[in-house]
């Protein structure tokens, strides 16, 4: 068991970023980079970021992207990736 403030423990989670891209060569390229990709639906790639924004940053720079959007984690998929298990919400 741990106890720990909410806050603390959603700050220290990785963070979520729903990148679309301008081809299917910069999904791979993403891929290529070792970011630690989620769903993908066509040219909309889900990318966790764990801390590293320099290789995140570094990745995107290589591509061409259309859009970033930051995806909120809910309180339970939080809890989810703390304990070890990835949450199946969607």
């Amino acid at each position: 068991m741990a106890v720990q403030d909410v806050h603390s423990l959603k700050s220290s989670q990785r963070k979520a970023y729903l990148v679309t891209l301008g081809s299917p060569s910069d999904r791979e390229h993403l891929r290529a980079a070792g970011l630690e990709l989620g769903r993908i639906n066509n040219n909309t790639v889900e990318v966790f970021v764990s801390g590293n924004y320099d290789q995140f940053i570094q990745a995107l720079a290589g591509c061409r992207v259309l859009g970033l959007d930051v995806v909120n984690q809910t309180l339970e998929q939080v809890f989810m990736k703390y304990y070890g298990r990835e949450a199946a919400v969607e």
